[in-house]
C-alpha cells in the first residue's frame, strides 16, 4: 500500500471514534507508525487527507474525476432533477452511508474551510453560477458580478441544505423527493435572477 493510502485507512480508522475537527496530524502519523515530514510530504493538512480519503470513498461507486468535472463546470447531468443528480447524490449517499456508515459523519461534518463538506459546498455552488451565467448569455441578460455573487451566496445555502437533508437521515434511504424539491427551488432562483438580468431594482432585494 503507498504512503498516502496508508494515512487515509489510518485516519480512516481514527474516524470511528473522533470528528476530523478532533483529530490531531501528530496523532495519525502516530497512529500509523509515520513521521509528521512523511505526512507533509504528501498533504498539506489534515482537511486534505480527508478530502482524499472522501474522494477514495466516493470513487468506489462513481468516477470522481468526472464527478467534480461536471460539478465545478455547471454540468446540467448533475443539477436537474430529470438527468443524473439523483442517481450520483444516492451514490454518494449509500457509499458513505451505507458502506462507511461508522465514520461518514466524523469524516464530512465540519466548519473548516478546506473539508470535503466545504470543498463540496464550494464546487457545487461554482457549478450553480455557471449555470446562471449560461442561462444570462442565453436570455441576453446582464448581471454585475456582485449581483452574481449575491446570487452564488443563496444558491449556495440551497446547497447547504442538500447535504444536510440527506445527513439528518442517518439510517434511511436518500430523501428522494426532499431532494428533487431543492433542487427545484435551485433552478428556480437561477430563473428569477435571469430575469432580474438588467433591472435596476435587482439591488433594492
Amino acid at each position: 500500500m503507498d504512503t498516502k493510502s496508508i494515512l487515509a485507512y489510518g485516519l480512516y480508522d481514527l474516524l470511528k471514534n473522533k470528528s476530523i475537527d478532533d483529530i490531531r496530524v501528530e496523532k495519525i502519523c502516530e497512529y500509523v507508525g509515520l513521521s509528521k515530514k512523511t505526512f507533509y510530504n504528501h498533504f498539506k493538512d489534515k482537511y486534505d487527507l480527508a478530502q482524499y480519503l472522501y474522494d477514495k470513498l466516493v470513487s468506489e461507486t462513481i468516477s470522481i474525476n468526472d464527478y467534480y468535472k461536471k460539478l465545478a463546470k455547471g454540468d446540467e447531468g448533475l443539477n436537474n432533477t430529470d438527468l443524473l443528480s439523483i442517481p450520483i447524490l444516492h451514490d454518494i449517499f449509500f457509499v458513505l452511508r451505507s458502506t462507511h456508515k461508522e465514520i461518514s459523519s466524523n469524516l464530512v461534518l465540519s466548519n473548516d474551510y478546506n473539508s470535503p463538506q466545504n470543498y463540496f459546498y464550494r464546487q457545487s455552488i461554482q457549478g450553480r453560477k455557471n449555470i446562471l451565467l449560461k442561462r444570462l448569455k442565453q436570455a441576453h441578460r446582464h448581471l454585475d458580478q456582485d449581483e452574481i455573487d449575491i446570487a452564488g451566496k443563496i444558491l449556495y445555502l440551497i446547497s447547504q441544505e442538500y447535504f444536510q437533508r440527506w445527513d439528518s437521515l442517518y439510517d434511511d434511504d436518500l430523501p428522494v423527493e426532499e431532494i428533487k424539491k431543492l433542487i427545484e427551488l435551485s433552478n428556480d432562483m437561477i430563473e428569477f435572477f435571469v430575469q432580474r438580468g438588467n433591472d435596476s431594482h435587482f439591488r433594492k432585494l
